[in-house]
């Protein structure tokens, strides 16, 4: 069996590489509901606006990001949970 390294850096067969070269991708569809959000996201929301408030002059994403990690990080599993 002869293999061949894709762009991404995987290993396959020469068969399935260049069957998925001839077929393409399956098309998606676009009526499937999307995931819902995580409970870090949810938390996020919440979280920006507070930050927010608190910090009206900042005009920088990362440093909201950054407190909300650290914010999460420092919750226990007990208080995740409502999220």
């Amino acid at each position: 069996m002869k293999t061949k390294m894709t762009v991404k850096g995987q290993v396959v067969s020469q068969s399935s590489f260049f069957r998925y070269r001839i077929h393409g991708k399956t098309a998606k569809d676009p009526n499937k509901p999307k995931r819902p959000a995580s409970a870090f996201f949810v938390f996020m929301e919440e979280f920006r606006k507070q930050y927010k408030e608190k910090h009206a002059d900042n005009k920088f994403v990362s440093v909201v990001g950054k407190a909300g990690g650290d914010k999460w990080k420092s919750l226990s599993e007990a208080e995740k949970v409502p999220m």
